[in-house]
């Protein structure tokens, strides 16, 4: 029987309008997969043809490769790839060549590529790449045009860099960067990608130290980008966190300098000298307007602030200062930058924390406001609609778990339920697979954690009940062309250049799905 969870009464400051649905009919569990308590913790949820795939526990399964249509008898087990009660794992899914690739066990070949079409019979182990039973443990497919790259280990090369055409044949070792059998410590990540065809990571060659490399996925085509360490070193500093840009660029951090590169050596450069770039900025995506936003600090500065740049030195500068109207408002905390939610409507949220909880704020890159006038516990997820016209967040609170639709405005931002309490903060991913429809996973205590959906209210804009609020002085010093106080540029101070390379921690953040965050 379907479970539909109570509607929630209107707030009175909000004013978000339906036709014809009742909210308790937007949100219900999809299917219990593990039936009762026990949870089938649904996992790697990845929109593939209009239906989700993902990694869940069945009963005398194990964890193997389910899928779902977003109802109850279209969420089946696809194969028991480790058949019985062992588990395949499978993880990593991405999208290449009209299939989905992914890494399974199947108890007999490791930990291995394999492919589906979406039907039993079109699920098979794509590539045995270590051979016999020793694990390659593929991860970290990026996507390059006809070509995927990815990570992959072998008894000859250790962890080094691969390429797929998509055929067993052209499936093959692109790089051994450092040769031998120990491995390049290679860090590939998807979001690093620039255009459709370069990505750039990290890897130790065994004489530079960690150092910034740059591919194509052809041969050859991986080319030597920077040297990230100042005595040879891999535990000196390496690339902290990108910052989406026009799709062409990304910026990081060395230390207190900020740098950019287009994936060529050419285009690799110092932008900034005495800025260290925020915990929150690693998450995607913050271009907005063809200036990309990111939370930073300058030297000898504690608390984060809101900056822009477009990769040069005059264009890159603070747009706000904080956004509370003390110190003593973040108490001990010296970070107010989060994380961003997804551009809507040619604005992107901020995720701040004000010391006591989180608050959300909206900016469209002159103006800023906050969306919601409540401080919640935490916001577990943003997540934009395939129309991208309208976000839900799911946020919580002390006592429960809420879900939230905006279109970025607060006269059309309402929470649309509510669940039970004894919601779990651990979990929460979700995928869009139409306008219409997402699928998450939460846990209750009726179910455990299993796959519920909710389907994207249609709403009507209503005209504000009351005006934007910000929380800064904009008395202008000249007639403005913009609601954006000048600020002046940071000016580093003359010996920074010589600082100190060090290593520039990333901060601890769960992604729900791209453009989800949890920070743990």
């Amino acid at each position: 029987m379907k479970t539909k969870l109570c509607t929630i009464a209107m707030a009175s400051a909000l004013a978000l309008s339906y036709a014809q649905e009742e909210l308790s009919d937007l949100v219900e569990l999809v299917k219990d997969i593990y039936p009762g308590t026990t949870s089938s913790n649904p996992i790697g949820l990845t929109e593939f043809n209009g239906k989700a795939y993902f990694a869940a526990t069945g009963e005398g399964t194990g964890v193997e490769l389910y899928v779902s249509d977003g109802e109850s008898d279209g969420t089946t087990l696809l194969m028991d790839i480790n058949p019985g009660a062992a588990s395949s794992n499978p993880s990593g899914f991405v999208e290449f060549d009209g299939k989905l690739y992914f890494k399974a066990d199947d108890g007999t070949n490791g930990a291995e590529l394999w492919v589906t079409d979406g039907t039993l019979s079109g699920t098979q182990l794509f590539f045995d790449i270590n051979d016999g039973s020793s694990s390659s443990n593929p991860s970290d497919f990026v996507v390059l045009g006809d070509k995927m790259v990815f990570e992959a280990t072998t008894a000859a090369a250790g962890t080094e860099l691969w390429v797929t055409d998509g055929t067993v044949g052209g499936t093959k070792l692109l790089d051994d960067i450092q040769q031998g059998i120990n491995g390049s410590s290679l860090q590939l990540r998807p979001q690093y990608k620039i255009g459709d065809d370069t990505v750039i990571f990290t890897a130790n060659d065994g004489v530079n130290g960690q150092s910034l490399y740059g591919t194509d996925g052809t041969e050859g085509g991986t080319v030597l980008l920077q040297n990230l360490t100042t005595d040879g070193s891999a535990e000196s500093s390496i690339i902290s966190r990108p910052l989406e840009t026009f799709n062409d660029k990304i910026f990081f951090t060395l230390a207190s300098e900020l740098w950019v590169t287009d994936g060529t050596t050419s285009g690799t450069r110092l932008v900034q000298e005495g800025v260290s770039v925020g915990s929150a900025s690693r998450v995607s995506s913050y271009e907005l307007g063809g200036r990309t936003l990111f939370f930073g600090t300058r030297t000898n500065e504690e608390v984060d602030n809101l900056w822009e740049t477009d990769g040069t030195l005059s264009g890159t500068k603070v747009v706000f200062d904080g956004l509370e109207n003390t110190e003593a408002n973040r108490g001990a905390s010296s970070t107010f930058g989060i994380g961003f939610g997804p551009v809507i409507n040619d604005k992107i949220s901020l995720l701040v924390d004000n010391g006591v909880g989180v608050n959300i704020w909206v900016t469209d890159g002159d103006d800023i406001e906050q969306l919601i006038d409540t401080t919640f516990t935490w916001v577990l997820s943003v997540k934009p609609s395939r129309s991208g016209d309208s976000a839900w967040f799911l946020i919580k609170n002390d006592t429960a778990l809420e879900l939230w639709v905006s279109d970025y405005t607060p006269s059309n931002t309402q929470k649309v339920a509510t669940f039970p309490e004894g919601i779990s903060t651990s979990v929460g991913e979700s995928v869009v697979l139409d306008d219409e429809l997402a699928l998450f996973t939460v846990s209750t205590p009726e179910y455990g954690v299993e796959l519920w959906k909710m389907e994207f209210p249609r709403t009507r804009t209503r005209s504000p009940t009351r005006s934007p609020t910000t929380s800064f002085d904009r008395s202008p010093t000249r007639t403005p062309t913009s609601l954006r106080p000048d600020v002046p540029d940071f000016q580093a101070p003359e010996n920074s250049s010589s600082a100190p390379l060090v290593s520039v921690g990333l901060a601890t953040v769960l992604v729900l799905t791209a453009g989800a965050l949890i920070l743990a």
